[in-house]
């Protein structure tokens, strides 16, 4: 069963949602593929997209194969193994989960539900707001997990987020390899608003801070700071930028400046 990148995260959603209108629990849904169940019962609470009858089919036949336990995926590929007869999903080169990307994801995922309920007004800028945790030695944005599309707020509230992805943000992705050369142990990034009101409450709350040049390289000392400004350039907008070492000690510091 072929499916592009773009499509393949629609394709589980759908998946799970038919597997608990079958009366499947989350935990087994969890367990047929391979995530935890926080990002399924996630999944289970996006709204239902409209789909095609080709992708409606394709998800039954996902959901028939996970409830068989039949669900499997491979990076390398014979003519042997497709003469085999077997059902394949195809993933992108160096995709694959393993234990400790599964733990990025679902640190991502658990950091942003702290955001639920909570008015962003203050500190939501122009454009998207978004939230990148890497693995412990990244190479480059492959393996950097972000929310896909960024987070979606009305009037200040977070109203939707996709489950995180790796490769969802090449900015992010590339803010936090940057940050990372000079602080390795920074692991997180997300980007918010910067206005004056944002360093005196970074101040208030004793966050270090540091700016940073044009091309997102920090030109302060050698403390390991908690937030970093970009006052903008040509084509890209003043933001604020706040690193921690996991995902949770970065929304913890956006909470701070609301």
């Amino acid at each position: 069963m072929l499916a592009g990148e773009k499509e393949s995260s629609a394709l589980r959603v759908l998946a799970m949602q038919l597997l608990k209108k079958q009366g499947m629990s989350q935990s087994a849904i969890a367990m047929a593929f391979g995530i935890s169940q926080p990002m399924v019962s996630k999944c289970l609470q996006a709204p239902e997209a409209k789909s095609s009858g080709d992708m409606q089919r394709r998800a039954r036949r996902l959901a028939s194969l996970a409830r068989a336990g039949r669900l499997h995926s491979y990076t390398l590929f014979s003519s042997e193994a497709f003469a085999s007869g077997n059902e394949y999903a195809v993933i992108a080169k160096g995709s694959s989960m393993d234990d400790e990307r599964m733990a990025v994801l679902e640190a991502v995922s658990l950091a942003v539900d702290k955001l639920r309920g909570k008015d962003c007004s203050s500190v939501l800028p122009k454009v998207k707001v978004n939230i990148a945790m890497a693995v412990a030695r990244p190479q480059s944005a492959k393996d950097v997990a972000a929310i896909p599309s960024g987070l979606i707020f009305s009037k200040g509230y977070l109203q939707q987020s996709l489950e995180p992805e790796f490769g969802a943000s090449s900015h992010l992705s590339m803010v936090l390899l940057e940050v990372r050369k000079k602080f390795p142990n920074l692991s997180s990034v997300m980007n918010v608003r910067y206005d004056s009101a944002i360093p005196k409450k970074a101040r208030q709350h004793q966050l270090i801070a540091q700016v940073m040049s044009n091309k997102f390289i920090l030109s302060g000392g050698r403390e390991c700071p908690d937030i970093a400004f970009h006052k903008g350039a040509f084509g890209i907008e003043p933001c604020s930028y706040l690193l921690g070492n996991t995902a949770s000690e970065v929304i913890s510091r956006c909470l701070m400046l609301l």
